[in-house]
């Protein structure tokens, strides 16, 4: 049961390292104006995500 929950944890912590990283990325794809607004998309599906999360 440890592991089991050891491995969620370190894969939760992975999924919420890499979504500022795919901000970065899809940030670097669009023009230069719409880049913030794109970045700031990424980071609030992070908090729904969150949400989400917790709620179920």
């Amino acid at each position: 049961m440890t592991g089991d929950f050891a491995f969620m944890f370190v894969c939760t912590i992975m999924v919420f390292l890499m979504t500022p990283g795919l901000a970065w990325l899809y940030g670097g794809m669009v023009r230069r104006k719409n880049s913030l607004n794109t970045m700031m998309f990424c980071l609030a599906m992070l908090g729904i995500g969150m949400l989400l999360w917790i709620l179920a």
